[in-house]
């Protein structure tokens, strides 16, 4: 069954404790709903979303399929989210497509 995520405001986990506590993130989300369409339970969904870096090899292997489970991300702060998907080098600094390879 597909779900829609709200409330996303970065590109990957941050656990720093600010003053939101825990937040995970947009890379988080894609790899956790491919996860449970491969049939993850709860704890490994749990680990996916706090995993903190590492993840932008893991996410640019998804295929879109990934949609079915998760068609929907929303966020308050698309800049943010921006930003931070920019600085981990997926986004040209002029927002035009992929920095990568």
């Amino acid at each position: 069954m597909p779900v829609a995520v709200g409330g996303v405001e970065c590109a990957v986990a941050d656990s720093s404790g600010g003053p939101w506590g825990e937040r995970t993130g947009v890379l988080n989300v894609l790899l956790a709903a491919d996860a449970v369409r491969d049939g993850a339970g709860v704890d490994e969904v749990k680990q996916i979303l706090a995993i903190p870096d590492g993840l932008i090899e893991a996410v640019l292997l998804l295929d879109g399929t990934v949609r079915q489970v998760l068609p929907a991300i929303s966020t308050a702060h698309l800049d943010d989210v921006v930003d931070d998907l920019a600085g981990l080098g997926l986004l040209s600094a002029d927002g035009r497509g992929s920095a990568a390879g």
